[in-house]
């Protein structure tokens, strides 16, 4: 049986994990988190490219798991702070994206603003920085791909931003 892409995609952003965690620069209580993210990510960021939309089948999924693998990391090592830090990040970034939905109908999608609750989470744990970077990064990402990709010149996916810019911060801020 042949690995298909998904399956490569995967592989390869857990061996970085791997090498980053073996390199001393991931703490090893982080690295089931980082690898349920970067897990999810990749299926995430392929539906909405080909489709622009997050379905429900796929994000209500993501919060029990990246909420067990905050839990492991808090017993892990990350200590119980983690939990407050990951509740705080998790409804500061789920707001700013209500309040963006809200005052920019079309701009997000419900994938989206589901999608930013489990997400926030994790930054929350990284700190308030990894919050604002990640959305400045994200919209950064979304605006690239407006510009570069002509059938979305009227909105492109927010997801791949959203989750790449996440991705980026969850190997590298802790």
């Amino acid at each position: 049986m042949r690995a298909g892409p998904f399956e490569v995609a995967v592989a390869a952003l857990w061996g970085l994990v791997a090498w980053l965690w073996a390199g001393g620069d991931l703490p090893g209580w982080w690295v089931p988190t980082a690898c349920v993210l970067l897990w999810v990510s990749v299926p995430l960021v392929v539906v909405d490219v080909r489709h622009q939309r997050l379905p429900d089948a796929l994000t209500v999924g993501v919060l029990p798991l990246l909420s067990a693998a905050l839990a492991v990391a808090a017993l892990g090592g990350g200590g119980w702070a983690l939990v407050l830090r990951a509740l705080v990040g998790a409804g500061v970034f789920l707001a700013v994206h209500i309040l963006v939905a809200a005052l920019r109908p079309g701009a997000l999608g419900g994938g989206d603003v589901k999608l930013a609750l489990p997400v926030g989470a994790v930054l929350g744990v990284l700190g308030v920085e990894a919050l604002l970077l990640a959305l400045v990064l994200a919209s950064v990402i979304t605006l690239v791909l407006i510009a570069s990709v002509p059938r979305w010149r009227r909105g492109a996916p927010h997801g791949p931003g959203m989750l790449g810019a996440a991705c980026v911060l969850a190997v590298t801020a802790v």
